[in-house]
This record gives C-alpha cells, structure tokens and sequence, in this order.
C-alpha cells in the first residue's frame, strides 16, 4: 500500500522546511518568524491518517527563563543571568 499525505499544511508566522517527500513516515519541520514562539512539536509526520498536528506560532507573549552562571573574569568570579526568550540566548558585554 503506497499512502501519500499530500503537501502538509501551512503554519502561520512560520516557515516551512523543504518538504522531500509527502509519502508514509516523512517530517516536515517549521520554525517560527523572528519574535514568535512555537507551541507545539515543531516536526510533523505523515502518519496512516494524514499529517500529526501542526504547531502555532504565537506572538507578543515572551517567555523568560534564567539560568545561573559563573563566569571567571580577571580574579574575580561573577554571577550573570542570561535571558532567553525564543530560544535566543543574549549575554552581557562587560562586567562592573
């Protein structure tokens, strides 16, 4: 049996990843636009009943997390924070 899922379906404020084969067990990966965040498995797959959920990219609702880290500058050890929001990491560029 040959099941073909078609072209998988578009996802708003995201793109799509090239799509080699719609064909049984295929993924198609999409990533959000810059200042969006991806809800969701951000891979599908072509499954026996079509294509598995497609995420959403939603946006203007940023999502901090922190992380502590020790950076050894000089003599001196100091604590930063990084902030990522979307995934995008941004660290400080001296240290007081």
């Amino acid at each position: 049996m040959f099941l073909d899922c078609g072209m998988p379906p578009l996802v708003s404020f995201a793109y799509r990843g090239t799509v080699t084969a719609t064909v049984l067990e295929s993924k198609v990966t999409f990533e959000c636009y810059q200042d969006y965040i991806l809800e969701g498995l951000p891979t599908i797959e072509c499954k026996m009943d079509g294509w598995t959920a497609p995420p959403v990219c939603r946006a203007g609702t940023a999502k901090f997390s922190f992380k502590q880290w020790f950076i050894l500058y000089g003599e001196k050890t100091h604590d930063v924070e990084i902030a990522s929001i979307s995934g995008r990491l941004s660290s400080p560029t001296s240290f007081d």
